[in-house]
């Protein structure tokens, strides 16, 4: 999953409903380097309604320092709207509308280092496929930018 994170690409998505600081921190590098490289990176996730939530804080932990200005310049958080009060379960990370990953691992330190889980690569049109449905999501106003909301 890193090295799909960090390739060389200009659209990166990741769905993950719950995130850690630990998976964020593992992830960082990765993200900062896709970032530089010029990548928009849309971030689905839950629940950010808590300020004190785990979801706010693992966002917070990735947009610390150099790597996370990096991406903070280059990320769109994305949640749920209020007409579509649904979890994204999925796990998936997809760049360029080409390739891909789905699997069961959250971006927490225990999904990504502690627990057995699993995933797939996908093919292209797998990959576009769901690249193409949240893009959908997002033009039907039933994900909408917290990004915000959530950064300030």
């Amino acid at each position: 999953m890193r090295d799909l994170v960090s390739s060389a690409t200009q659209r990166l998505l990741i769905v993950s409903p719950y995130l850690g600081p630990a998976g964020m921190t593992m992830l960082r590098g990765a993200m900062a380097v896709s970032a530089e490289q010029g990548a928009w990176i849309r971030f689905v996730t839950g629940d950010l309604a808590d300020v004190e939530g785990a979801n706010r804080q693992a966002l917070a932990v990735l947009v610390r320092g150099v790597e996370g200005r990096l991406i903070r310049q280059r990320l769109r958080v994305l949640t749920s709207s209020t007409e579509f009060p649904v979890l994204l379960h999925a796990k998936i990370v997809v760049a360029d509308g080409r390739r891909g990953y789905l699997g069961s691992a959250n971006l927490s330190g225990r999904a990504l280092d502690e627990n057995f889980e699993v995933g797939t690569a996908l093919a292209a049109n797998q990959a576009k496929s769901l690249d193409d449905l949240v893009a959908y999501l997002e033009a039907q106003g039933l994900l909408v930018d917290r990004t915000d909301a959530v950064f300030g």
